[in-house]
């Protein structure tokens, strides 16, 4: 489960959570248990042709290089990895058990939740989330004239029915501080060898959720048929101090263009930081 839906389902009810110790196995050891977990009835202990399968099956990040491999401890014998797995294991295991159908987070990404919630109980932004007539995950489909099908799980909407208007709002974590959501100034060095400001797009842009947004709006408006969409999205940093803020989605005319969009947005957002620098300079 991503991050940004555990906020929700934390900010929910924590309870539907069960916190692993910390005196708890590698990651690696923990998906592998998981997995066979899922695939295998855990009540019946540890099943350690279930368990090898899944060992040669993970998928997990190397701690050194951060290259994406496949498969755990692979230059050990079958024997001497399901042994480590039984005894290191085993008490995970039971804790899964346990846990039943709790999402299972460790003390880490625990502490990290409790952060974003408490950020997120600035008193602006809890009374947008708990307005009474907020709609939470609402998933909603649209088929065009080709029978192509479209599905989209939105984190909230609002409907004002006298006003014939639909705000969306999108929680988004993010690791970079939230003033560099949509993006920042770089300093570079151009063809002519000096120095030349150009704007380095943040997020929003990079991991695409300016296409996100306007599929949600391009999706709304079908299924809806209103045309008054606004988009907030509501971003939260997954780190300390947990910064938190309320923007609009912005650009999303060119959403679904993203070659062509984003070469026009770094243009626009360098013109736009080259006049406020000469209003600056001028005001100076």
């Amino acid at each position: 489960m991503q991050l940004g839906s555990m906020v929700h389902k934390w900010a929910e009810d924590p309870d539907q959570f069960a916190i692993s110790s910390g005196e708890r196995p590698s990651d690696v050891m923990c998906a592998i248990i998981d997995m066979a977990c899922e695939a295998h009835d855990s009540t019946m202990g540890m099943d350690m042709g279930i368990l090898l399968r899944m060992a040669n099956q993970v998928q997990f990040n190397d701690p050194k290089t951060g290259e994406l491999k496949t498969g755990w401890s692979k230059h050990m014998k079958d024997d001497t990895r399901t042994a480590k797995l039984m005894k290191e294991g085993s008490d995970y295991w039971q804790f899964v058990l346990e846990a039943g159908d709790k999402v299972i987070v460790n003390a880490s990404t625990r502490d990290k939740l409790e952060g974003m919630i408490a950020s997120l109980e600035n008193k602006e932004i809890a009374d947008m989330i708990r307005h009474p007539d907020m709609l939470h995950e609402q998933a909603i489909t649209h088929t065009n004239h080709e029978d192509q099908m479209y599905k989209g799980l939105i984190d909230m909407l609002l409907i004002d029915k006298d006003a014939d208007k639909i705000t969306i709002f999108d929680l988004k974590t993010t690791k970079d501080p939230i003033t560099k959501f949509f993006g920042h100034i770089a300093y570079r060095v151009n063809n002519s060898g000096d120095p030349a400001r150009l704007w380095n797009l943040g997020p929003y842009y990079t991991r695409n959720y300016i296409r996100q947004m306007a599929f949600y709006q391009y999706l709304t408006k079908k299924v809806f048929e209103v045309e008054d969409i606004v988009i907030k999205m509501i971003v939260v940093e997954n780190t300390e101090p947990y910064g938190c803020a309320v923007y609009d989605a912005m650009d999303l005319a060119l959403g679904m263009d993203d070659v062509r969009g984003r070469t026009a947005i770094i243009k626009e957002w360098t013109r736009k930081f080259q006049e406020d620098t000469v209003k600056e300079e001028v005001i100076e």
